[in-house]
């Protein structure tokens, strides 16, 4: 397993040993949560930019999977 994803949005965390998936917005960083699995990882950000960038939103599959938007919720403590 890599250290560098192949996903925007998704970044390998080595102190929890899991993929961390995160989003800018209103220049602020916002943390998406930590995965097991890299393409999970990803679908958390693309739910993100859909809600929080609609129709200008990079997404890591545009034409293809269509997954459920939640809007980003802030978290405590949580990585800059």
């Amino acid at each position: 397993q890599g250290r560098s994803s192949q996903y925007k949005g998704v970044y390998w965390d080595r102190q929890e040993s899991k993929w961390l998936a995160r989003i800018y917005h209103d220049g602020k960083r916002h943390f998406l949560g930590l995965f097991d699995d890299e393409e999970e990882a990803a679908r958390a950000y693309d739910q993100a930019a859909r809600v929080n960038h609609g129709e200008f939103a990079y997404l890591n599959w545009p034409n293809g999977r269509v997954w459920s938007a939640e809007p980003v919720v802030e978290t405590g403590g949580a990585p800059a």
